[in-house]
């Protein structure tokens, strides 16, 4: 249970029931303009009535709390895939810092194996504070999106086809829908790709990967005909999940990977240009994806595909790996 954080008159606690929309209203007003919308999207798809939703909003007070005392407000959101989001203010005063320490707290006695805050690179978030708190840097995330009206045909045929030929030693490509029906099979191939990756390795074997299907398909709108197995000559050479967020008319690209033995000889940019083909078709306007700034050849990858950045963001998070 949170214990409660008294220091120069002022104790961070769950927030009760009556002083809710207060506490959300000090936090949306704390957050940067960028995060204010993102905030919002994530309240509307919140049960008001669910209270475990709630759990994890925290209020930095005097004793006697009222809606006019309080002085900071944080959200720690439980998401899908055994995940939580992170709703903080920026700065480095004694505010922010009873939140940061409090939700770690949260985090801690619910052995949340993952909790993150996504936030700009020049904002005002303290980068030493957040790690002081328990929120040390995990990577730098750049956004990519390709404009699938302007794509030029060159970079990617926009033919529908359900083999794609490769270059050099790849040979021919075979992409094979709903793998989500054979879980053992696709958890496998998940955890062979997982192998050497440079998008954020130290998530591995954080989460388990039931957990981490979970999160996937809780990414837009579930399309389970767009969860795809990549094999070559019968042999599973990789996988690619992609989504619609059908309110922007966006595809994503959620995930893609080849196993490690097989990198370095096309497929990964074969995967790419198949996603964009079927974006493409499915009539989505852009695709998009996010990219570890270190990971310089799938960077490389997704440049000579006609991707461009539009974005970045530092993610700072607290892990809890299994046993």
């Amino acid at each position: 249970m949170l214990k409660v954080m008294e220091a120069s008159g002022l104790n961070v606690v769950r927030c009760p029931r009556q002083w809710r929309r207060a506490a959300l209203r000090c936090l949306r007003e704390s957050l940067p303009a960028d995060l204010q919308a993102v905030l919002a999207d994530a309240l509307r798809k919140t049960d008001e009535a669910d209270e475990a939703a709630w759990d994890g909003l925290l209020v930095c007070a005097p004793p006697e709390l009222t809606a006019s005392s309080i002085e900071g407000a944080a959200w720690v959101q439980q998401v899908a895939g055994n995940s939580g989001v992170l709703w903080a203010p920026p700065g480095d005063g004694a505010v922010a810092e009873r939140l940061y320490a409090a939700a770690a707290r949260f985090a801690d006695d619910l052995r949340i194996p993952l909790t993150q805050i996504a936030v700009a690179r020049h904002g005002d978030y303290s980068p030493k504070l957040l790690s002081r708190c328990g929120f040390p840097k995990l990577c730098e995330l750049i956004y990519l999106y390709a404009d699938l009206r302007k794509l030029d045909s060159r970079v990617t045929p926009l033919g529908e086809a359900s083999n794609e030929a490769n270059a050099g030693t790849a040979g021919m490509l075979e992409f094979v829908p709903h793998a989500a029906r054979d879980a053992q099979r696709l958890s496998a191939l998940l955890e062979r790709t997982y192998r050497g990756t440079l998008d954020c390795p130290q998530l591995e074997d954080v989460r388990s990967l039931s957990d981490v299907l979970e999160g996937y398909q809780a990414q837009g709108r579930y399309a389970p005909d767009e969860w795809f197995f990549v094999s070559a000559r019968s042999e599973d050479v990789g996988t690619v999940i992609l989504a619609e967020h059908p309110e922007f008319r966006n595809w994503e690209l959620v995930y893609m990977g080849v196993v490690p033995e097989r990198r370095g000889c096309g497929i990964g940019e074969q995967i790419v240009r198949f996603a964009l083909r079927r974006a493409t078709i499915r009539g989505g306007e852009r695709l998009v994806l996010a990219v570890d700034e270190v990971n310089a050849p799938g960077r490389d990858v997704y440049r000579r595909c006609g991707l461009h950045e539009w974005d970045r963001r530092i993610v700072y998070a607290r892990l809890h790996r299994r046993p």
